[in-house]
């Protein structure tokens, strides 16, 4: 069997192997998530069911009272298929049905029979039971249902939940499995070609060029056209730009999103919101999470909060504010004894005293790491571009001098500024055109890299890689930005002219400093007649 062949065939036995170990461990993944869920809720409604039956101890002579009660817990949770409420001798006070999920008469009426007959009590040592019951007389149409019986003051307080998996996660589920072929689809993919190198060199491996490179007699007649304000493509090679672009800012995004999922998962609140500061007396809304949306909000004055007066001085002290009759929390978040913003929580019924405490504990751990995270944020990213900054390239570029030197392995640094004299445009419409090329360069350049806004030119960092290869890289990424056609305004156009300084741990002198050489190059470059790339 010729290798190439080999190496496909290996990469579908792993395959095949790697999904079946991953069904054999992680296939419980799901009840678990279910069963996370379910307690949730229960002891939601546990506790709602506990404050009415404290209020109101006679439940015959406060039935009205008890029906609106289900009422409100079957529109917060319409996934309950039935609820009722009985005393310890199994005397039914009220039952609350879902007509939508118990479609079957015949089933509603086994389930019942079977509760007052004390078939489906819950041991005590359990937190649930599980049952099957057939919907429509048919053998292969059953639903699996999960019962709940809680005794609460001398009631008992029985309900029932459909077996249903959260979409949420079965997309985890899928997108693990994907993770999984693709991560082995990549290492077959580099296995490959590092054969079909090894068995055939390029005429690049054969002859490391130097000096200048003049490429434009490369490049095609094929333009693909970018209006600078609404980002439109319009061009069939939409493959080169990403629908949106990614940002070193993405990562805050994802931190606050994950901290807020957890809170909305025990608590249920209406919402959940961040304030950011943004001048030393105003607040700015920028992320909230409400229902099931997560929404990142990018204007300084869609909903603020004024510090300028004593609420501002008490927040500034650490004080949790309690509003509205306890149903609004707002928490500072300090750095340092500065306020870097607030976390803002609401609900429609208030937080009891219990609660209260709870999410103070749990904040304790989310504020500090918030603080430190948009402390660490704030340094590591450009504010012009939202691309990695200047100080966190120097500090990413020391890790990687450190890890090439002790692991013996190569390193390449490509230094590109789009224009040679960029006087004609403006610094946002620069901004722009930087965080353009940004995630334009993600999608050339396959290896692990690092793509970071350093003075007025973009640095990009690429571990393992040598310098026939990063000379190859840097004509790709020439011959691509050429074709870009930049439309700045209604009238005026511009086309993107990229020079590009190179510089590989393979190809410096011993001792010489590889991000100064790589710079010394870009330098030459823009000074150069001969061509846009030096090396």
């Amino acid at each position: 069997m010729p290798p190439k062949i080999r190496i496909i065939v290996s990469g579908l036995i792993v395959t095949v192997i790697a999904i079946i170990i991953y069904i054999i461990f992680r296939i419980n993944i799901i009840e678990k998530d279910f069963i996370k869920v379910l307690n949730n809720r229960t002891a939601h409604i546990n506790r709602i069911y506990r404050n009415f039956n404290e209020k109101y101890t006679d439940i015959k002579a406060n039935k009205n009272k008890l029906k609106e009660l289900f009422q409100l817990i079957n529109k917060k949770y319409p996934e309950i298929a039935l609820i009722a409420a009985a005393d310890m001798d199994y005397t039914v006070e009220l039952i609350s049905k879902n007509n939508r999920i118990l479609k079957s008469e015949k089933m509603y009426k086994t389930i019942v029979d079977d509760f007052l007959n004390r078939k489906l009590s819950v041991p005590s040592s359990k937190e649930y039971i599980t049952r099957y019951y057939n919907l429509n007389g048919k053998n292969n149409d059953s639903q699996k249902f999960y019962i709940i019986n809680k005794i609460i003051n001398n009631n008992r307080l029985f309900y029932l939940f459909p077996y249903k998996p959260r979409k949420q996660i079965l997309i985890k589920v899928t997108l693990e499995v994907s993770m999984i072929i693709i991560a082995i689809i990549i290492i077959t993919t580099v296995i490959f070609i590092k054969s079909s190198q090894n068995s055939m060199p390029t005429e690049m491996q054969k002859n490391k060029l130097k000096g200048s490179h003049n490429l434009a007699e490369n490049i095609g007649r094929d333009s693909y056209n970018i209006d600078l304000k609404g980002r439109s493509i319009q061009s069939s090679e939409k493959k080169l730009f990403p629908n949106e672009i990614r940002s070193a800012s993405d990562s805050l995004n994802k931190q606050v999103y994950r901290l807020f999922s957890d809170l909305n998962s025990k608590y249920f609140p209406e919402s959940i919101s961040l304030y950011l500061k943004v001048t030393d007396n105003l607040l700015s809304k920028s992320f909230e999470y409400k229902g099931k949306s997560f929404i990142k909000i990018d204007s300084s004055s869609f909903d603020t909060i004024d510090i300028d007066n004593d609420a501002g001085k008490e927040l500034l002290k650490s004080t949790v504010m309690i509003l509205e009759r306890g149903s609004k929390f707002i928490f500072p978040i300090i750095h340092e004894n500065s306020l870097l913003g607030v976390i803002s929580i609401i609900r429609d019924t208030g937080f009891n005293g219990k609660e209260i405490q709870d999410i103070k504990n749990d904040l304790i751990g989310i504020l500090k790491q918030l603080s430190e995270y948009i402390v660490i944020s704030r340094v590591m990213i450009d504010a012009d571009t939202g691309l990695y900054s200047k100080a966190y390239f120097d500090l990413k570029y020391n890790e990687e001098i450190d890890s090439a030197v002790k692991n013996s392995e190569d390193l390449s640094i490509i230094l590109l500024k789009p224009f040679k004299n960029n006087s004609t445009i403006n610094m946002d419409q620069y901004s722009s055109i930087a965080k353009l090329v940004s995630s334009t360069l993600s999608n050339i350049i396959k290896n692990d890299h690092f793509v970071s806004m350093y003075e007025d030119f973009l640095a990009i960092i690429i571990p393992g890689l040598k310098s026939n290869y990063c000379l190859e890289l840097a004509e790709k990424i020439f011959n691509t930005l050429c074709k870009i056609k930049i439309k700045i305004d209604n009238d005026n156009y511009t086309l993107l002219d990229p020079y590009i300084g190179i510089s590989s741990t393979d190809s410096i002198i011993a001792g010489e400093d590889l991000f100064k050489a790589a710079k010394n190059n870009l330098g030459n470059s823009l000074k150069s007649d001969t061509g846009n790339i030096f090396s």
